[in-house]
């Protein structure tokens, strides 16, 4: 389990949108099964575009768009693909 709110933020470093993206992703290739929780977000195709050939996104629930960006909203969940 991890808590990535360690990552870096994108509002602090310019580049960091890009940096947040490849650490997660870096993140998820260690591991069978991926949940996130409190996602914040119904768009994951950042990080799917990275992941296309690795992981299946199974789940995403659809926040409604008046909670989309606040805390505790949003899980999703990833499975690797199988070869």
């Amino acid at each position: 389990m991890h808590n990535i709110n360690g990552l870096p933020d994108p509002r602090i470093a310019p580049d960091a949108d890009a940096n947040k993206t490849i650490a997660l992703c870096d993140i998820i290739r260690q591991h069978h099964v991926i949940v996130f929780t409190e996602t914040r977000t119904n768009e994951l195709d950042r990080l799917m575009t990275h992941l296309h050939s690795t992981h299946k996104l199974v789940h995403v629930t659809n926040i409604a768009q008046e909670h989309v960006g606040r805390r505790g909203y949003g899980v999703a969940s990833m499975l690797p693909m199988l070869a």
